[in-house]
C-alpha cells in the first residue's frame, strides 16, 4: 500500500509543506454467503492537524494587554475571536454593515458610528454576540492599566442598541478619523464580565468562548501545547478546513530539530539563539528566514526622575551590552551603531537608587534589568530592582510614585505613550502630559493630522525628554520543514510567520 501524503498549504501563497500518515489496515468487509459481489475497502480517515513550535508561552493570552502581546498570542486571538474590520476590510462574517451616521437629535455626540451585527453571528457556546460584549471591550480597555488602543476607545462617549442588541450606535465624545480601529478581538463579555477577575488576567488560562474559524481547546501548561478545534458553530462563509491546530513549545535547538526531523512539527517561529539558524539549515530541506515584529525590548524612564536625570540614566545604557546578555546571542540582534558616552553626575545627586521596574517572568526583561543594574554599579550608581507582573507595574507601582523606569516588551504606538491619561493607567509609562501633544494626538484622531507627521514630532518630543530607549527588536526565526520533491515555492514567498496560520489548509495527494 503507498503512502499518502499530507501538505500543509498556505493558500495565499501556494507555498508546501508535506506532512506523512500511514493509517492502519483497511477495514475488510465479510463475505456475504448470499452474494458473490465485493465492495472495496475504505480507508479510514485521519483528523486534520497543523502542528507548529513557538516560543514559551510566559504570560496570557489576551491580545489588549501589553504583558500579554506577542506573535503568538495576536496569532491566536485572529482565529478564535471576531473583529469587526480584518486588514482594514469588513468582517463580513460578523457585520452586515457598519456605517458612519448622523448623531441623535439633541445629543452631545458629535459622531456615531453604527454595527449591525448578522443575526446568526454567536459564540462557541452558543450564546449571540451583542452589544454587551461592545460595551465591555470599551470599559475595560479605558479602565484597566496596560492595555493597547486607549486612545481610540477614550473618544467614545456612550454606546447605545436596537434590534435587541444586534445594532450598535456607538457616540463618539470626540471626531475619530480612523474608527474603523474598533472592536477588533471582542471578547465573550457574558463570560468574563462580573465576579472577582481583573481584565487583566480573565485570559490567564485561556479563552472560555470563540467566534472565530476556530474554538480554544485548552492549553496544558505542563506538556506546553495548546490546542484549537474548529468551532464547528462558526456561521461564515468559509469555516476552518483543518480540523485541529497545536502550538507547541520549543525550549531549545536540540528539541526543535528532532520535532522537525520526526514530522512532529512542520513550522518553527522562535525566537533565534547564537547558533540557533545555523542549527536549522543544515538540517535536509528546511527553509531558514528572520524577521523582526513591531515589538521592542525597551526602558523607558519617567516623568519621577527630572529631564537631567532621565538623559544620565540614558547615557548610562551600553545598549550592545545589555542586548547582547538579555538576548543571549551577539547574531541577529537588530541593534544599531550607538554611541556610548556615559555620565552621571545629576543621577548621583538623586539620592536614592534608581528604581527599575520588570515583571520576573519575562526572561529577556528581566536580564535585561539585571545587566543594567550592574553596568550602573561600574558608574556608583545605586539600583533597585522592582520586580512584579507588568500589569501591576504599569498601574499600582507608577501611581504610587514607586519605579522610575520600567524595562518591558512593547509594541503600543506613539499616541498611547505620550496621551495624558485622567490616571495613570494604559500604557503611558513615562507619564507624559503635555497640552500642545495632547492636542496634536486629538489632531490625528480627527483626521486633521497624519500619523506619520505625530510620529515624527512624538520621536522629537522622545529624544528631547530621554524617554525611551531601544534594547533589541523582537527578532523571529522561521523554519520550514521537509517539503516533497518538486513541491512548494520559495519561503520567502510565505505570508508572515504565525500571522499567517489561519489561511494553512492542509491538501489530501
Amino acid at each position: 500500500m503507498s503512502n499518502k501524503h499530507r501538505i500543509l498549504v498556505p493558500l495565499l501563497a501556494t507555498a508546501l509543506v508535506s506532512c506523512s500518515a500511514n493509517p492502519g489496515p483497511a477495514p475488510v468487509e465479510k463475505e456475504q454467503p448470499t452474494s458473490t459481489t465485493t465492495t472495496p475497502a475504505k480507508k479510514a480517515k485521519k483528523t486534520s492537524e497543523i502542528a507548529v513550535g513557538i516560543d514559551p508561552i510566559n504570560g496570557g493570552l489576551n491580545p489588549h494587554m501589553l504583558a500579554d502581546d506577542s506573535t503568538f498570542v495576536r496569532s491566536l486571538a485572529t482565529l478564535v475571536l471576531p473583529s469587526s474590520y480584518i486588514g482594514g476590510e469588513l468582517n463580513s462574517d460578523l457585520l452586515e454593515s457598519v456605517d458612519d451616521v448622523p448623531p441623535p437629535s439633541g445629543s452631545k455626540a458629535v459622531q456615531t458610528i453604527r454595527y449591525k451585527i448578522r443575526p446568526e453571528a454567536q459564540w462557541s457556546d452558543a450564546t449571540p454576540i451583542t452589544v454587551s460584549d461592545f460595551e465591555y471591550l470599551w470599559h475595560a480597555i479605558v479602565e484597566t492599566p496596560g492595555t493597547l488602543g486607549a486612545p481610540y476607545y477614550r473618544a467614545i462617549g456612550q454606546i447605545r442598541s436596537a434590534d435587541g442588541g444586534r445594532t450598535v450606535d456607538v457616540d463618539l465624545a470626540q471626531p475619530l478619523h480612523d474608527w474603523r480601529v474598533l472592536f477588533n478581538n471582542l471578547l465573550p463579555s457574558h463570560v468574563l464580565r462580573g465576579g472577582d477577575s481583573d481584565f487583566s488576567t480573565v485570559l490567564a488560562d485561556g479563552i472560555p468562548a470563540s467566534a472565530g474559524r476556530y474554538s480554544f481547546a485548552g492549553v496544558d501548561r505542563q506538556r506546553g501545547i495548546v490546542t484549537l478545534n474548529r468551532n464547528d458553530r462558526f456561521w461564515g462563509e468559509k469555516p476552518a478546513t483543518v480540523e485541529n491546530i497545536k502550538f507547541r513549545e520549543v525550549t531549545d535547538i536540540a528539541q526543535g530539530r528532532e520535532l522537525l526531523r520526526t514530522g512532529q512539527i512542520k513550522f518553527l517561529d522562535i525566537t533565534p539563539t547564537e547558533v540557533a539558524r545555523e542549527a536549522f539549515e543544515l538540517m535536509p530541506n528546511t527553509q531558514v528566514r528572520t524577521t523582526t515584529t513591531s515589538l521592542n525590548l525597551q526602558l523607558i524612564a519617567n516623568t519621577h526622575l527630572t529631564l537631567k536625570q532621565r538623559a544620565d540614566l540614558q547615557s548610562l545604557i551600553d545598549v550592545h551590552t545589555v542586548a547582547r546578555i538579555a538576548m543571549g546571542r551577539s547574531t541577529d540582534l537588530g541593534v544599531g551603531d550607538q554611541p556610548y558616552e556615559p555620565h552621571a553626575d545629576h543621577l548621583m545627586s538623586l539620592g536614592r537608587p534608581v528604581r527599575i521596574g520588570v515583571d520576573p517572568s519575562d526572561p529577556e526583561a528581566q536580564m535585561a534589568a539585571r545587566v543594567l543594574s550592574d553596568v550602573l554599579a561600574r558608574k556608583s550608581v545605586k539600583t533597585q530592582l522592582v520586580e512584579t507582573d507588568t500589569t501591576d507595574l504599569i498601574g499600582s507601582k507608577l501611581a504610587a510614585s514607586a519605579v522610575d523606569a520600567i524595562i518591558t516588551w512593547s509594541a503600543a504606538n506613539a499616541m498611547e505613550k505620550l496621551q495624558c491619561a485622567p490616571t495613570p493607567t494604559n500604557v503611558n509609562i513615562a507619564l507624559w502630559c503635555d497640552p500642545d501633544t495632547d492636542q496634536h494626538i486629538n489632531d490625528v484622531l480627527s483626521g486633521a493630522m497624519t500619523r506619520e507627521d505625530f510620529n515624527s514630532y512624538a520621536a522629537d518630543v522622545d529624544h528631547q525628554q530621554h524617554l525611551t530607549t531601544v534594547i533589541a527588536p523582537d527578532t523571529r526565526l522561521l523554519v520550514l520543514g521537509t517539503q516533497p520533491e518538486g513541491k512548494g515555492t520559495k519561503f520567502t514567498n510565505w505570508p508572515m510567520g504565525l500571522t499567517s496560520i489561519g489561511q494553512w489548509s492542509i491538501n489530501e495527494e
